[in-house]
């Protein structure tokens, strides 16, 4: 029986090897790539981190950077679960289908998680964006686009973060120990 997989281009937090997996059991780098036409703005408010979420808008004259993961089916029902995306329309997220390029110049058909509704622009926290410029960096993303990350105006949290979400198939790890019993 073949295996269905799904290409995810990922350009925030996702870029981060360890997030990924713990949100996927197995999630399989493929390589850095590049989404011309498109750039990364703060939208929206997330508790998670006490700040705006990035999402990535249309500008043809900029690119976004990120990293190209292969995932089981499996996989992108729990990403969808992190980030909220819902089949009905009313998380923050949606999947968006595009194409983008990688190191090879190969042309790739992959899916990202692209914001609903923005709104005005907004600041993330200074430690969300630093999250996700240590992906960036870890996945070898290039130093100009780096440092365009670390242009952008961020404000401290007010509270520790992040705050975590559980899995909703964290119940299969407990046992009796964890109910009081």
């Amino acid at each position: 029986m073949q295996k269905i997989v799904h290409h995810y281009f990922a350009y925030g937090s996702d870029m981060n090897l360890a997030q990924m997996q713990q949100r996927c059991s197995s999630p399989k780098v493929l390589g850095i790539a590049r989404l011309p036409g498109y750039r990364v703005e703060f939208y929206g408010y997330s508790a998670i981190w006490d700040g705006a979420q990035e999402t990535v808008i249309t500008d043809p004259k900029s690119e976004v950077w990120g990293v190209l993961y292969e995932l089981q089916f499996s996989d992108c029902e729990q990403l969808d679960f992190y980030v909220d995306a819902r089949f009905d329309g009313t998380g923050p997220y949606f999947h968006y289908p595009l194409d983008v390029i990688d190191v090879e110049q190969k042309t790739i058909d992959t899916r990202i998680y692209k914001k609903d509704k923005c709104g005005e622009e907004a600041s993330p926290s200074t430690e969300y964006l630093n999250f996700i410029i240590q992906g960036a960096k870890e996945q070898g993303l290039p130093e100009d686009y780096i440092s365009l990350l670390q242009s952008k105006i961020t404000k401290p949290a007010t509270y520790a973060v992040p705050i975590l979400r559980k899995s909703r198939f964290s119940y299969m790890a407990a046992t009796c120990g964890d109910c009081g019993q």
